[in-house]
């Protein structure tokens, strides 16, 4: 989840690559504006994310356990 230009948006990183929910930063912004976004989330995400982090059990003992 992230803010920029006051626009709020939300996805996931997975397999290197981000994949935004709606709204899409693409639906909002052009050029370099996209770029310099994609390229903050990919630089937070590999330097900071990967670092030590915990995880939690979603809906434990239950069929569609996941971790967050």
């Amino acid at each position: 989840t992230l803010t920029f230009e006051g626009d709020n948006y939300q996805g996931i990183f997975h397999d290197e690559e981000i994949q935004w929910f709606h709204p899409q930063p693409q639906n909002n912004l052009e050029g370099d504006d996209l770029l310099d976004l994609e390229s903050k989330v990919y630089d937070l995400i590999t330097n900071y994310v990967y670092q030590d982090f915990k995880g939690k059990s979603l809906f434990e003992n239950q069929v569609h356990e996941c971790h967050q």
